[in-house]
This record gives structure tokens, sequence and C-alpha cells, in this order.
């Protein structure tokens, strides 16, 4: 154990493997930063962290630090406070400021500005500089960003986390001396998909949030609460703020487990359908607007008591609870989980090997730590991002491996780049197309999905000798090179990792996942495995159980059922549109959802149901960790008549007309109990929420209550209540480790985050959000190795595999693609097209006006399709399938 004394105090340390900064961060002692983050490093460009060490107690001279690049060691002595680093601070600060154009009153950072935080702590408060300030133009970076470089105090925090930690490539620094500029070489949209966390990563204004920008209020204004992001499995923690009913900004939650102080675009930008004009606020019945809900509900639940028959169809991004309201209202024979049956198949064998599994599921962050991965079937960049951004990090741990014996800190990151020389720990991609991971892979094969299937049943065979075989004489010369390679590699790792998915909805590519898995398992190898999900609450829903949505449809269409109920799905998106047409034809429907589909024109009763902005709910990622997200504000309190309740509250309402029984759930916890008993799995939600005391949504500073309907009328409604949780819609309360936003006295930017952690980059005090459910499960029975059923198709030219954009694929997001059809150079010239061009194409009887785009990634016989974009056919995709052009 080391001992420190800071300003005449001392303190005990644990892990003395930091450097000074940190360490008295850590113990609440607040030393300036600009440069340093707790992930990316210390580089000492800033100089603004300087403080005094003392050779021993006796030693009055003592000798200047940069804190942030100086190890700690036994008795240091250490003043934080002393005049000279006081005065060297306020000198630097003033070097700093000289070209900072003052611009907070009219900066979107203001409020929430680290620079602002540190100017008030080393107590500038005036400007002796009264020349010409060096000024820059400001460049266009996207939809999503400002840029106003004038604002930069050059503490390189940009690039170092774009380009050296994320691995964007069109964002670089330019100049010398006191002309530094931080951009693009031309305007153009920033490429890399954690392009928003630039807008916490920058301590100043330069990059700036143009979405909130639009709808602008101060950080002290906005009403906030702890939620989780629904734009893919991952489960990332979130704030939301909203002010006046509109949602003005999404920002990174700290989870040390999961997304760690970073979130992807999707997830930082993708809220534009909560705030969407077309939402449906109130019910409708037969088309016409009904502002009534007992109207609604007794007209609904007359329509089922007429039916013969009820399907009810959920959703993988509607909550457990919601999704459970529906299971119970028509039967559990009658419920299908709104799941294609190739998914669903993948999902229900990811249960399996969560639940009985040779290997642990990895966290997100503890990717980083693995020194061997291998992917097959995944463009986890564009499905899953923020397991990437952790692929990418455990590619560069090599470096941190080998400066470690030269007993070089982790945390001195320019001499871990320079001692490293690029090492990498190897990384073998299998997919099916080109992936943004391919510039730090070790080696990549480009295949189709039976192909990535073999080379996976392959190396669990080439491992263990009880898995089923695969003739190694069967790969060419290249792929048993590569194979070989990867044998090599796994000999000398510790702790290697699988990850697959179900972006190509092909469950023997999982099966083959496992066998590798378990042959980790028999080399005694402490290893880890992640079957990733598509969707938000995918592996909740499963859990839950339920037939598939193409069940639901035979049901539908053969007769065996006059009415459903679909709850948050649009199921065109998931099966072929004329099956879906001929299913809902002449059916009793009752639609109940937050956004506007194709069933919307076609539904007899819908329900306005609430997103995770208005309602609280939980969330079960691809690991089974479940997760609460929380109200972050009363729909009608600003919007007087609006009707839109959870689904589970709308779908309770149904049971107990239909039945005329008494009303049962009035919070969320109570369907999580009557849930716990169908499965007892699910209890141990219900300590999710066992808060003692009262939370906030608001920040102390905030302006006022009393001003927010002032333009409507001059009484001001009585604040509403939340019975579901403890959050109150006031000041009043507290902070645990459900965090509604990042604040401290003196740290207003996202830089607070320090304030709430044990340790600087470590746990929560009150500990993460969020509990595992499935490691609560004993596993008696280990899953056996797969079988190799591949099947190869004959007589198919061409096959369809999916394109998966971060932007566009997922239903909440806004295409910003148009359709394309992806052929490789070798196909288009066999056909004699032309890049860029239009064609006619026809696909299993469907004629397509379409785009080509050429690649040298893909194998010949391949075509690519954009997922998700509209007037794209999604039965199309992993089919096989005659492909005529006509020109």
């Amino acid at each position: 154990m080391t001992i420190i004394n800071v300003d005449n105090k001392d303190y005990e340390i644990k892990n003395n493997y930091k450097n000074i900064l940190e360490i008295c961060l850590s113990f609440g002692i607040d030393i300036p930063y600009f440069c340093w983050h707790p992930i990316l490093g210390s580089v000492g460009s800033c100089r603004q962290c300087i403080i005094k060490r003392y050779n021993n107690r006796d030693d009055t001279i003592g000798h200047l630090i940069i804190s942030c690049m100086t190890k700690v060691k036994n008795y240091d002595f250490i003043s934080t406070k002393d005049k000279e680093s006081l005065n060297c601070r306020s000198k630097i600060i003033e070097l700093i400021m000289i070209n900072h154009p003052h611009d907070c009153p009219v900066c979107e950072e203001g409020g929430q500005c680290h620079l602002q935080d540190m100017t008030v702590m080393l107590k500038h408060n005036s400007r002796r500089y009264n020349f010409y300030k060096r000024t820059h133009k400001n460049q266009y970076l996207g939809p999503f960003i400002n840029h106003e470089m004038n604002r930069c105090i050059t503490c390189y925090r940009c690039i170092r986390f774009y380009k050296d930690y994320a691995g964007g490539k069109d964002l670089g620094v330019f100049g010398s001396s006191n002309n530094i500029y931080f951009g693009r070489l031309m305007n153009g949209k920033l490429e890399n998909e954690f392009s928003g966390n630039l807008i916490e990563i920058c301590p100043t204004g330069v990059f700036t949030d143009k979405q909130y920008s639009m709808h602008y209020a101060r950080k002290w204004d906005l009403q906030y609460a702890p939620s989780i992001c629904n734009g893919c499995s991952c489960g990332c923690n979130i704030n939301i703020g909203e002010r006046y009913g509109k949602i003005r900004k999404i920002e990174n939650r700290y989870n040390s487990k999961i997304n760690n102080y970073f979130l992807c675009d999707r997830g930082r930008f993708g809220y534009g359908y909560i705030n969407s004009v077309n939402r449906n606020r109130i019910p409708y019945i037969n088309n016409n607007p009904i502002k009534s809900i007992d109207l609604a509900i007794d007209y609904s639940a007359d329509m089922l008591n007429t039916a013969n028959r009820i399907i009810g169809i959920g959703s993988p991004r509607a909550s457990i609870e919601s999704n459970f309201a529906l299971c119970t209202l028509v039967g559990k024979k009658n419920f299908s989980n709104g799941i294609e049956k190739n998914e669903l198949e993948c999902l229900q064998l990811i249960l399996d090997v969560l639940y009985k599994g040779a290997l642990p599921s990895s966290s997100i962050i503890d990717i980083q730590y693995h020194d061997i991965i291998i992917i097959l079937g995944e463009d986890i960049t564009q499905v899953s991002a923020r397991i990437a951004l952790s692929v990418r990090q455990a590619a560069k741990r090599c470096s941190f491996n080998i400066a470690k014996k030269y007993k070089i800190s982790e945390w001195d990151i320019n001499s871990v780049n320079n001692i490293s020389n690029g090492y990498k720990n190897p990384i073998y991609i299998f997919t099916t197309n080109k992936t943004i991971l391919d510039d730090i892979a070790y080696e990549k094969i480009i295949c189709t999905k039976k192909e990535i299937t073999k080379l996976g049943f392959a190396i669990a065979s080439f491992i263990d000798h009880k898995s089923p075989k695969i003739n190694f004489k069967s790969f060419n010369n290249k792929n048993k090179k590569i194979l070989l390679k990867f044998l090599n590699n796994l000999r000398c790792s510790k702790r290697p990792l699988i990850i697959s998915g179900c972006s190509l909805k092909y469950s023997l590519i999982l099966k083959s996942a496992y066998n590798i898995s378990r042959a980790f398992k028999f080399l005694e190898k402490k290893g880890s495995i992640i079957l990733n999900s598509n969707e938000s609450n995918s592996i909740g829903v499963t859990m839950l159980g339920g037939k598939s949505l193409n069940w639901a449809i035979n049901k539908l269409i053969t007769n065996k059922a006059d009415a459903v109920i679909i709850l948050e799905n649009n199921i065109y998106r998931r099966m072929k549109s004329s099956s879906v047409y001929n299913a809902l034809k002449n059916k009793k429907i009752i639609l109940i959802d937050y956004q506007r589909n194709i069933t919307f024109d076609n539904a007899n009763v819908i329900l306005p149901a609430a997103t995770i902005a208005e309602g609280n709910g939980t969330l079960i990622n691809y690991e089974g960790r479940a997760q609460r997200f929380f109200k972050v504000y009363e729909p009608s309190y600003y919007r007087t008549g609006d009707l839109t309740k959870e689904s589970w509250r709308w779908l309770h309402a149904l049971n107990i007309a239909k039945k005329n029984c008494k009303l049962e759930w009035i919070h969320l916890n109570d369907v999580i109990k009557v849930c716990s008993k169908y499965n007892p799995i699910f209890r141990n939600i219900l300590k999710l929420s066992q808060f003692k005391i009262k939370l906030s949504r608001l920040p102390h500073r905030f302006s006022g209550r009393t001003a927010l309907n002032a333009n409507i009328q001059i009484h001001e409604k009585k604040s509403p209540k939340d019975i579901d949780s403890k959050f109150t819609f006031s000041t009043e309360g507290y902070n645990c480790s459900e965090i509604a936003f990042a604040w401290y006295p003196g740290w207003n930017s996202p830089q607070a985050w320090n304030k709430f952690q044990n340790e600087v980059g470590g746990n929560l005090y009150a500990g993460n959000p969020g509990i595992m459910l499935i490691n609560n499960c004993n596993k008696k029975n280990e899953l056996a190795y797969y079988n190799n059923n591949i099947k190869y198709e004959k007589n198919k030219i061409w096959q369809i595999i999916p394109i998966y954009h971060l932007i566009g694929s997922e239903e909440h997001s806004v295409s910003i693609k148009k359709p394309y059809i992806m052929i490789s150079k070798h196909d288009i010239n066999l056909l004699k097209l032309i890049p860029g061009s239009k064609i006619k194409a026809i696909i299993n009887n469907l004629e397509l006006n379409i785009i080509i785009k050429s690649t040298n990634n893909m194998r010949n016989g391949i075509i690519g399709l954009p997922c998700g974009i509209k007037g794209i056919p999604v039965e199309s995709f992993g089919m096989c399938f005659n492909f005529i052009i006509k020109k």
C-alpha cells in the first residue's frame, strides 16, 4: 500500500499505477486540467494541472511537476495550493484564453463547459491582451455537429479520441505553433460512427450538438431522466433531456461495464421519432380521432369479445412489462413475440448458450481485455457499434502489454504508442462483406454465410477431436493458411473471444461459434463469447416465450384467428408485404404503437403508446442484463388532451374491460411480480427499483417551473407525480446509481462523472445500474457440441445478403440512404453493367428500379441489398434467387 501526503493530509492508495492527477481527483481533490481524459490518457500538452512536489517533509522549496505526467511514489509530499503552482496555473489559463472569443452567452456549451469550470476554479476573470485574436473559418461537418474553431484551446483531445481511439480517418490537425486547426481536408460529414462524442470530449464549444442548437435550452433548464438506448442490443446507458415536451438532447450516462464514457451516433442522435409531428397521441377508432380513453377501451373490449380467437403480436423493441401484459391478455397459446422464425431460432439458441454455454458472455468493456478475437458473420460496427469500439481497443491492447514489460504506465499514452511500434492483438473477421474493422483485422475472409459456418466448425474440430469433423482439404490454400495462423495465435493467447450474432439470421453460424467456445474451454482458456441480438429487447421477449411472427401470420391467413393485437411492431418490416396484407385483410386489428406505419391505416383501433422518454420499463440486453428506463416527462402535462400511455397500461385496461374484473396492476412492479411467477428469473428485476430516497429529475439551478406554460395560461399546472419510481418532477432529490444528470458543485460539464466514481474511471459509488439475470441460473447441464448440418443449395446462381447501416437500418432512425444493389466488379463486368447507373432488376418476380454499386469486397455470385431501407423487399435476404437484369 502506498501513502502520499497531499496538502498536509495523508492518503492511502491501493492502486499506485495511476498518475498523481487521477489519484487526487479520486480523493475529491480538485486540480484543473484540459488535455487529460480518464480513457485517452495523458499527454501533458495543456500544462494546466501543474502542482508542487517536495522531496520530503522538511523540504520547503520543492519543484513544479505536471501531475498528469507524473507517477506517484511512496511517501510523496504534494501541494496543490501553494502560491507558485497557483501563479503558474493562472498564467497558463491567461495564455490559453488569449484567442478565445469569450462568447459564452451565445455558445451552446454555456453552463456545461469544462473551460468555464476551470476558469472559475482558477479565478480567471480579467483580460489583459489587447491585440488582434487569431481567427479561423469553420467547416460543415454534417447534420449532427457544429464547428466553431475559434473556441479551440489546442488540448488535442478531439484528435486523440477520433483518430487514435475510435479509428476515424477524416479528422486531422493542421498547422503549427500558434496556428493549429482541427478539422477535415474539406467540408463534409464526419464519417466515424462515434463522431458525436466530440461534443462531450471537447472541453470547450468547438464541437457542439447541431440538433440541440435547433431547439436550444441551457442545461439547467432541461428535465432529465436516466434511460437505456433502444437502438440496438448493447443496452448503453443514456440521459435524456427535455424542455416543453420535446427531447432536446441525449447524453452519455456512465456505466463501467457497458458504454463507459462513449456512445454511438445512433444512440446519441436517433431520437427524432419521439419528437415527430406525425405521432399519434390520441386513440383512433376506424380512422376517427377519439378523445376519451373509456370509449376507446370499451369499443376495443367489445370487439375482442366478439372475436373467435385473438392473436397477440409482441415486439423486441417493447419493454418486458408490455410484452407480458399482451401475453396475459391473449394467453400464452396465442402469443407471438413478433420475431421472424429464422431470427427467433437464432435467439433461442443464444438463450441456450447464455443459460448452459461453456463460456460466459462478455460485457462490452470486458471485450477490451481479450487478446485474440474471431468475428463470425457480423458487421458489428453497423449493427452494435459500441461492441465494435471495444474490439478496436482489444486490438490496441497489445501495446499496453508491451509497455508493461518495460514498466511504462498505461496512462503515458505517447510512450505506450512509441514502444509498441504498431503491434496489435490478432482480430480475425469472417464475413460476407467488407467492414469498418477491416483496418485492424489481422486476417479477414470474405465468403458466404455457409462458408463462414464451415470455417467455424473447422476451427472447433481442429482444437478438439470430439467436435464434429470438417475435412481440412476442402478449403482453398489461402483459407488453410489463415486457419493455421489462427491456431498458432490461439496457442499463445490467454483470453480468446468469439463474436457472432443474428444479422444474417442463420443459426448454424451461431452453432459453429458455440462449438469454438466449447473448444476453447477444452484448451482451458479463460475465454468469452458474445452472441449478439438485433434489437433492444430481443433477448427479453425471447425469454418470455411465444411463437414466431410467421406462426401468427399463418394463423391469420388461414382464418384460424379473426382478431389481432399488434404491440409496437411494424410487421411489414419483418415479413413479405403481401403475406402481411393478406393476414390482416378483413381482420379485427388493434394497434398499440407510437409510430405511424402501414398498419395504421388498416387498424380498427389505434392506441397511442409511450416511448422510452414517456414511460417506465425494463429492457434486457444481449448478455442478459436487465436495466430500467425512466419517464423523462408526462406528455399530458405539456399537451392538453394527450392520451399517450405505456403499452402495458393500455393492455391491462383492455384485459379488465374484456373480463369485467378489478384493476390489479397500478405500478410497474405489479406487472413484474406477476411476471416473476410466470418465469422466476424475472424476480430479480424488482431489485432495480428499491430506492428509499427521492431522486431528482431537475438540476438545482433550474430557472423555475412557474414560467413553463405562461404563454398558454397564467395558472401553472400542478407538477405531475411518477407513481412507478422515486424520481420527482422537481429539483427535490438526490443521485444514486440511477443518475439523471452529471452535475457536481463546480463541475457542470460531463467531466462531473469523476465525482460519482469510487475512483476515476472505476465503478459508480452506488454501483452500476442494471442486474444480470442469466448469471443467477446454475449451469447444470452444459451444452454439447452442435452437429454440422450445412446444406448447400444447387442450381441457384445468386445469393442475397443484407448490408446494414448504423443510421437507416434500424427502425427508429431516418434513412438517408437511397436503395441500391451491391455487386462485385467481376459480376458487373460479366453482366455488362455500369456502376452508378440505374437498372431494373427482377428478384423472385419482384421488379426493382435501383442504383448499381460496385465492390471488390464481395464474393462473386453474391448480391448485397441495404437492410431496412424503404423499397427493399425483406423476404429476399438470405435467400438464393434467379436474378434478371432489364437494362
